[in-house]
């Protein structure tokens, strides 16, 4: 759930979402 807010953060969530997701949950 976190990665999901932290995508929207990044604005990248619209292909990177995997990628973005990861990094949300590293942070």
């Amino acid at each position: 759930k976190v990665g999901l807010i932290a995508a929207r953060r990044t604005g990248r969530l619209r292909g990177s979402n995997k990628q973005t997701t990861g990094k949300a949950e590293k942070e």
